[in-house]
């Protein structure tokens, strides 16, 4: 009697064991993967190299995009100023 209940409960499918051993494995895989993707550059070393030597930050993709704004509204405002020096000498 006790051999026929062991071979319907192993029949019926996984237990709690073997999901929650599943779940762990594909949770550390997928931390893994995702500590990886965030974590490397999304520039080649050719381009990381020539951004930085213009003064913009490459650390990680948010970084890249402040820094350019900065060197992009910096540089709008130069540009507004030399066409107000500009109209003035007209």
């Amino acid at each position: 009697m006790v051999k026929n209940n062991r071979s319907k409960r192993s029949s019926q499918g996984f237990g709690l064991i073997e999901m929650l051993l599943a779940l762990v494995i594909i949770l550390f895989f997928c931390y893994k993967v995702l500590n990886l993707y965030f974590k490397q550059s999304s520039l080649d070393k050719e381009a990381s190299e020539n951004l930085s030597a213009q003064g913009v930050d490459t650390s990680n993709y948010k970084a890249i995009i402040n820094s350019a704004k900065e060197k992009v509204a910096a540089f709008n405002l130069k540009i507004e100023g030399q066409n107000q020096d500009f109209e003035n000498i007209k």
